[in-house]
C-alpha cells in the first residue's frame, strides 16, 4: 500500500464528510425502522450494522528471517520481512443497543496481506458519548498469512487481536490495534493504527481508494 493511496484516502474522507447527509426520507436510521445502517443510541436505533473501511499502518512488528542458498554464483542470502504489513481493511457486523449508553455486537474483518489474507472475528463493546461519538473495544480470534520463503507458499498462523476504536457518528473512526499469533517460530506481535470511514462513506471512499491503490501498484511495476 503506497503513500499515494494513504493521501488519496485522507483527501476523500475530508471531502466526503463535508457532503450533506442523506435526507430523512431516504435514511434507514429513523425511529420508524429501529434497525439502522448507521449507529445511533436509543431510542433512534434498537440495532445497527457496522460497515467500515480503513487504511491500516503497522507501527511495530516482529519479523520473519530467511536464508536462501543460490549456489556457487550467488551464495547464501539472508533477509527478513515484517510479519504484519500495511493493508486496506473491511469490517462488518451487527451491533445491538443494550441501554442508552452501551451496545454489544460482533464483527468480521478481512484484508489482503503478503501472499494471502488476514481475517478476524471479534466481539465488540460500545460506550456512547456526546454528539453520537463513541468508544469501542473489541477482541477476538485472528487468522493471518505471514511471510514465507516463496511467493507461492502460504504460512498460516492463528492468534488473538484486540482494538480500541474512537468513532464519530459511525462515519469516521480511528483505531489502535494489537495482533498476536503463536506458530512454529514462536509468538509474533504487531501494533497498528487505522484511519477509516463507515456507513455510506464506505461506499464512496472504498472503491476509489482500491482503484487508486491498484493503479499505484501497476505504475510501480512498469
Amino acid at each position: 500500500m503506497s503513500v499515494r493511496s494513504v493521501a488519496l484516502f485522507v483527501f476523500l474522507v475530508a471531502v466526503a464528510t463535508r457532503l450533506p447527509a442523506q435526507s430523512d426520507a431516504a435514511r434507514a436510521d429513523t425511529a420508524d425502522s429501529r434497525e439502522c445502517w448507521r449507529g445511533h443510541r436509543p431510542p433512534v436505533c434498537r440495532s445497527f450494522f457496522l460497515t467500515e473501511f480503513g487504511v491500516v499502518r503497522v507501527r511495530t512488528s516482529s519479523a520473519s528471517h530467511f536464508s536462501i542458498d543460490y549456489g556457487q554464483q550467488g551464495g547464501v542470502v539472508h533477509y527478513s520481512e515484517p510479519d504484519f504489513a500495511n493493508r486496506l481493511q473491511f469490517t462488518v457486523g451487527p451491533m445491538f443497543n443494550t441501554s442508552s449508553s452501551r451496545a454489544l455486537g460482533a464483527t468480521v474483518s478481512f484484508s489482503a496481506v503478503h501472499n494471502g489474507f488476514r481475517a478476524a472475528l471479534e466481539g465488540r463493546h460500545r460506550w456512547w458519548g456526546p454528539a453520537n461519538a463513541a468508544l469501542d473495544l473489541s477482541a477476538g480470534a485472528l487468522r493471518i498469512d505471514v511471510p514465507s520463503v516463496s511467493a507461492t507458499d502460504r504460512r498460516t498462523e492463528y492468534g488473538m487481536t484486540a482494538g480500541a476504536h474512537l468513532v464519530s457518528g459511525d462515519l469516521v473512526h480511528a483505531t489502535g490495534r494489537a495482533d498476536v499469533t503463536v506458530g512454529h517460530g514462536g509468538p509474533r506481535v504487531g501494533m497498528s493504527v487505522e484511519l477509516g470511514v463507515g456507513g455510506w462513506l464506505t461506499a464512496v471512499v472504498a472503491p476509489v481508494v482500491l482503484l487508486g491503490n491498484s493503479l499505484s501498484h501497476a505504475i510501480g511495476e512498469t
